[in-house]
């Protein structure tokens, strides 16, 4: 099954409660001492968790306060998408291929504002549901010296997570391009299907409170385990 981080015993049931109405728009969230009381965690670990549904915009905090239900826009849908959250069936495992540092394309470069010469860390990602493989998962990181990645970090974590010792979840922000491809040589190869199958694809570039961009992903799901789906009240 798929390991979640520990934060997520505080973000599932409150995303639960936001859901049903139970605690209303303006309305207070329990404090950090009552949620530590409530699940036994840590107070860093509650408040990675009350970032999570900060950066989704279903709460907001107030200095010297607390946490506040943020209001619901009729007119406004919003999709919350995770590389695994996105699988028909459950994201089992996920194995790193290949973590390495290479030139990026003059497009990345470009997607990235790059400045010339800088290198970025690829990052390859095989997404299995039991021991059936149906994405592959690539993540584009300008490099720095002063930031190596580890690669324990990058088991069963979303692309905003990986930048959580930098920043906080709350001013990552990013935009996602939604398209429909088929499988090219590596997908065969790796996801050992057949050439033309088709794909759905997921591009989101990661930008910083400054709105510019820190990170570019790119999973291509086998369409067959592939689902989009949106919910509004």
């Amino acid at each position: 099954m798929t390991i979640k981080n520990p934060y997520y015993r505080i973000v599932d049931p409150l995303r639960e409660t936001l859901d049903s109405n139970k605690i209303k728009e303006g309305e207070s969230l329990p404090s950090e001492k009552n949620l530590m009381e409530q699940t036994g965690l840590g107070r860093s670990t509650v408040r990675k968790g009350l970032q999570v549904l900060i950066h989704e915009g279903l709460i907001y905090p107030i200095q010297g306060k607390g946490y506040y239900v943020n209001p619901r826009k009729n007119s406004e849908f919003r999709l919350f998408f995770n590389e695994t959250g996105a699988i028909e069936t459950s994201a089992e495992k996920i194995d790193i291929i290949n973590v390495d540092i290479v030139k990026p394309s003059e497009q990345l470069s470009k997607d990235l504002q790059l400045t010339p010469n800088r290198k970025v860390v690829i990052i390859k990602r095989l997404i299995k549901s039991g021991e059936t493989r149906i994405a592959l998962d690539y993540k584009y990181i300008p490099f720095s010296a002063k930031s190596p990645i580890v690669e324990k970090e990058l088991y069963n974590v979303t692309f905003p997570q990986m930048f959580t010792k930098e920043k906080a979840l709350f001013d990552i922000k990013r935009k996602i391009k939604i398209y429909v491809s088929k499988t090219d040589e590596e997908m065969v190869k790796t996801l050992r299907t057949k050439i033309g199958c088709p794909v759905v694809c997921i591009e989101q570039i990661l930008l910083d409170e400054d709105q510019s961009p820190i990170g570019m992903g790119v999973t291509k799901f086998l369409g067959e385990h592939f689902k989009v789906k949106a919910v509004s009240d």
